[in-house]
């Protein structure tokens, strides 16, 4: 994983700097209907970052979830949006390295949203599978996206104001 986490730099513009992708609300959608459609409500999602989903997933569908991301700064921001929309209930934050998170129990459902998995080397990447592996339930369900960078788009959205 990365040593210094540029997610502690990036935080503070992080929720406006998404929008810049145009797969966000595709990815945001996906997680929300997944959940949503199959009932999990002890919901661990990793890499949760400023709680983009998971906010959405406790607020509009009263979902419980266990988030885990190592940068302090994304987690300030997080936990300040929990007490404002008085959700504090419905979290347990962890601020631990996915590598080598723990939970209390073992859980039906572990998500790793918005291509994290592509800022892992490929010994990292077998480390946090088997890492998450031994934190589900037997048949439980671990879901992850990524993407093939479709150079077009990058070119002509390079330098872009997001407004």
């Amino acid at each position: 994983m990365i040593l210094d986490n540029p997610y502690n730099t990036l935080a503070f513009i992080y929720d406006k700097w998404i929008k810049g992708d145009y797969s966000y609300k595709k990815v945001e959608k996906f997680y929300i209907d997944f959940m949503v459609n199959h009932n999990f409500n002890n919901i661990v999602e990793l890499g949760i970052g400023t709680g983009r989903i998971s906010l959405k997933l406790a607020k509009e569908f009263n979902k419980n979830i266990i988030g885990i991301d190592n940068s302090n700064e994304m987690l300030n921001i997080l936990n300040k949006k929990i007490v404002k929309y008085r959700l504090t209930n419905k979290f347990i934050i962890k601020n631990q390295d996915m590598l080598n998170f723990k939970l209390d129990f073992l859980s039906n459902i572990i998500i790793l949203p918005f291509r994290t998995i592509g800022h892992f080397n490929t010994n990292d990447r077998l480390k946090l599978f088997k890492n998450i592996y031994n934190n589900l339930q037997e048949n439980g369900i671990f879901i992850f996206d990524h993407y093939i960078l479709d150079k077009n788009w990058a070119k002509e959205n390079n330098n872009k104001l997001i407004k």
